[in-house]
């Protein structure tokens, strides 16, 4: 399989430091920084056989990690509970909002981010919903 990916990520410090990466190595540098989580919001572009699509993320160190997957045909949205799809949590601090219902353990978070960048796969661990599934309220990059 032919593969190109392209990361580009912000970190949420007081200089909202931009990144751009082309591995998951450093990615997890990024993120998992010795030993401490770092708050970001990123995406993932995969390029394979002449297809793109797109993974989102955002890390929020008291909530986990939410993962947006964007394909031709399909989206799919990482899910931890459902009760709490329409609250929202500010990532940035800014109004960019995603449902808290979201965001995952950030181990298996990290695990379907793999699978999913590496293989073109959709990790089976993790609950997924469409984009249309949200409620009122609810939201998501």
């Amino acid at each position: 399989m032919n593969q190109t990916i392209k990361i580009s990520i912000d970190l949420t410090d007081e200089q909202y430091t931009h990144l751009e990466l082309n591995d998951l190595d450093s990615l997890y540098e990024v993120i998992f920084a010795e030993g401490n989580i770092n708050d970001c919001c990123g995406t993932i572009i995969c390029s394979r056989n002449q297809l793109n699509s797109q993974l989102s993320f955002a890390v929020d160190k008291e909530h986990g990690i939410y993962i947006g997957i964007f394909e031709d045909k399909k989206s799919l949205l990482s899910l931890n509970d459902y009760g709490k799809l329409a609250e929202t949590i500010d990532v940035w601090g800014d109004d960019l909002l995603i449902s808290e219902g979201l965001f995952i353990d950030f181990q298996i978070a990290w695990a379907a981010i793999q699978e999913y960048v590496n293989s073109g796969t959709i990790y089976e661990n993790v609950k997924w919903i469409g984009p249309d599934d949200l409620p009122e309220g609810g939201n998501y990059i």
